[in-house]
């Protein structure tokens, strides 16, 4: 196979423009050059041709394949009457020429201008691709020059384009600040004084033994550095005297059969030794007030104790610590998502613009969260206006010229584009050939605004004035608009489950004075860059068609150290705790003996499912939450093994406890045939502020597909 490509060429001389050509026939001369490349001699060599078929002014001319190396041949046009060549005259020529010994069929179709000068076309021979990796096309060598010149032409490089450079842009715009945001049934927060997504996904981690254990030495190390100036005071009979106050115990009866053995030894290596943080906090956060009901034991001033109860309070408010965990009140537990708003409606008098994200769950926060409401909002708007000059927009993988170096650590030939990526084609074609094209103006916006742009005019190196217009296409009907970085509008047809719109736009700023309508910018106080732990718990929602239910599969659970473990390992620990204890036993009924291999097979009522699998089962919600359709209703799973009392199994996990406000309902849409991955996961992020923010969140991702459980009911177990 060679490495080039072969090639024919297909050379005819037309009739003048304006001849008076009489039939019955006109004769056109071309000629047809079949060319194959030699590895050997390093050139083109001529191509044996075995068939020519020519159509001309869509009349099908028969030609005898002439002999030689430039064959030369005569086609007739048959035609009645007197014709006058008045335009381009159009020629088809097929031909197969032996290539390489591969039999071609190569087609070309030329479109002849009048004029003595003769037409000429190129047409590339490739029987089959030659490899499916692109990179030394991509490569650009170097070693030939007037080749670098011949790629400059082959993409453009030397067309001219009727155009100036831009050398000044004036632009008008306008802001909007978004001052709070509404979480749920809470008072609203101002929302520039932390990230959004903190306030968003908050919740207060349960207090497990480490946390108990960690914050009651936080608490003597604030005493300690309290008195450790006061030469009166009894340090190590002051601590004590806490230790006994808020002493550590060891859970018991059935708290103590559910605590893991590495929680078990931990607490009892520290009872004694530490204060119990969880009785600390039950009495500094009674209330929502700075006072505390912290008694000041011997050796300790009240006003010292104040001291150290404020600088404990506040080591607890930075990690988020507080006496009992809780949900986040953006959280939506039927649906899996936050949803919140900012700028909630208000009797102000500026009504701004009112933001709503309807359903947030990935953990990807921006602006296409959000939906708008309130368009027609006209008040609360900064405008300013800038003059800027324009600088060329670098992309990497790309260079401004042909011959320049691209960036090495992008590989641009080894990207790997299927078929139907074409998204990610058209990225590259764009970056190829247009990125050069674009010009970007810098925009000084505060965090927490919402920015349109009323006016842009650019000035070019030719003193030459255009107005600039948005890059979109409204339309009335959702799957025919294109936008880019604006809001939808709420209600959005384009949004599954939602009615048709009621708001002018998509999602836009509607200016009443000339009914047009101008795109709007959210830039929302993000976290940008953060830190996030692997997931502490995970929940994994499969469907079982052959149960016809969902499971809700405990896949990762925190221990009593809140360390994530398997939860297959957790269960199969607890199962041989409950085990070693008796736990559900019926140890007063007598031993029965071993089943023979001739006895009857045994009744059971449900075959057993691990542990660590909670069921949700779809019922008509009518009769539970007052309106009609199926929704997903947790249930719980029974022991029912031979040496045990049918007893409900306990959930593990954080996310499914059945504590406070539980999960018991879930819409059917919401757990998709894929499944879902409920995730809890530790959030750190240093802000613009120079703070650092740590919390909780929760997010929820694709699943991996449907699951089988094994349920089913009624069986009889043969013996074994």
């Amino acid at each position: 196979m060679s490495s080039k490509p072969n090639i024919a060429v297909i050379q005819i001389t037309a009739p003048n423009e304006g001849d008076v050509l009489i039939g019955p026939t006109v004769s056109v001369t071309g000629h047809i050059i079949a060319r194959e490349w030699d590895e050997q001699l390093d050139d083109y060599q001529p191509a044996t041709l075995d068939w020519v078929k020519v159509i001309i002014g869509g009349s099908q001319v028969s030609v005898a394949v002439p002999h030689g190396d430039e064959p030369s041949m005569s086609w007739a046009w048959s035609c009645e009457g007197t014709v006058t060549v008045s335009g381009p005259l159009t020629i088809r020529a097929e031909f197969a020429a032996s290539a390489g010994g591969a039999d071609t069929e190569c087609a070309v179709t030329v479109e002849l201008p009048p004029g003595p000068e003769p037409s000429r076309a190129w047409l590339r021979l490739e029987p089959r691709c030659r490899s499916n990796d692109f990179a030394r096309g991509l490569q650009a060598r170097t070693a030939d020059p007037l080749w670098m010149l011949a790629r400059q032409w082959q993409t453009g490089e030397f067309q001219g384009e009727d155009a100036g450079s831009p050398l000044e842009v004036h632009l008008t715009y306008a802001t909007q600040s978004l001052d709070r945001v509404g979480l749920g049934e809470m008072e609203d927060l101002d929302l520039s004084s932390e990230p959004l997504e903190k306030m968003v996904e908050q919740e207060w981690p349960a207090l497990d033994g480490w946390k108990r254990v960690q914050a009651g030495q936080q608490f003597e190390r604030f005493l300690l550095s309290e008195l450790a100036s006061d030469s009166q005071a009894n340090l190590p009979g002051t601590i004590q005297a806490y230790r006994e106050h808020y002493a550590l115990e060891l859970p018991t009866g059935t708290d103590w059969t559910s605590t893991d053995r590495a929680t078990r030894r931990f607490l009892q290596f520290m009872r004694g030794r530490v204060v119990d943080g969880v009785k600390l906090l039950a009495d500094i956060y009674f209330s929502d007030q700075d006072d505390h009901r912290v008694p000041a034991k011997e050796g300790i001033q009240k006003v010292q104790l104040d001291r150290v109860v404020r600088s404990f309070r506040a080591w607890c408010d930075h990690l988020n610590i507080r006496p009992s965990g809780g949900k986040p009140a953006a959280w939506r537990g039927e649906q899996l998502d936050y949803r919140f708003s900012v700028n909630p409606p208000a009797e102000v008098p500026v009504k701004k613009m009112h933001l709503v994200a309807p359903s947030y769950r990935s953990g990807d926060l921006d602006w296409h969260t959000f939906n708008a409401t309130n368009v027609t909002a006209e008040k609360g708007w900064n405008q300013t206006t800038i003059t800027a000059t324009p600088t060329p927009i670098r992309i990497l993988g790309t260079s401004p010229r042909w011959w320049a170096f691209e960036d090495a650590a992008i590989a641009i030939g080894q990207m790997d584009v299927a078929k139907p990526d074409l998204a990610k084609l058209i990225l590259m074609e764009f970056m190829l050939i247009y990125g050069d094209d674009w010009f970007g103006v810098p925009l000084p916006i505060r965090m927490s605004s919402l920015v349109r742009i009323d006016a842009m005019r650019v000035t070019n190196v030719f003193g030459d004035v255009a107005s600039v217009k948005p890059a979109r296409k409204p339309a009335a009907d959702a799957l025919m608009r294109w936008e880019l970085f604006t809001l939808s509008p709420l209600p959005d047809p384009a949004q599954i489950g939602v009615g048709a719109p009621d708001l002018p736009g998509v999602g836009v700023f509607l200016d009443s004075t000339d009914d047009t309508e101008v795109p709007v910018l959210l830039v929302p106080p993000l976290a940008g860059f953060r830190q996030e732990s692997p997931p502490l718990e995970e929940i994994r929602f499969l469907r079982d068609e052959g149960a016809n239910m969902v499971w809700a599969v405990e896949h990762i659970v925190q221990d009593g150290l809140g360390r994530p473990v398997s939860g297959f390992d957790a269960q199969r620990e607890r199962v041989e705790r409950r085990n070693e204890t008796g736990s559900g036993g019926t140890k007063d009924e007598p031993e029965t003996q071993p089943a023979s291999a001739d006895s009857p097979p045994r009744y059971r009522l449900a075959t057993v499912v691990p542990e660590n699998w909670i069921p949700f089962i779809p019922i008509n919600a009518q009769a539970y939450l007052g309106y009609k359709g199926k929704r997903l209703r947790r249930a719980q799973m029974l022991r029912n093994t031979d040496d045990e009392a049918a007893t409900a199994i306990p959930a593990m996990s954080r996310l499914l406890e059945l504590e406070g406000d539980p999960l018991l309902w879930l819409e059917e849409a919401t757990v998709l045939r894929a499944g879902l991955r409920y995730l809890l996961t530790a959030q750190r992020v240093r802000w613009v502020d120079g703070k650092t923010y740590v919390w909780l969140g929760r997010k929820v991702l694709a699943g991996r597909g449907e699951g089988s459980s094994g349920l089913r009911f009624d069986v009889l177990a043969e013996h074994k």
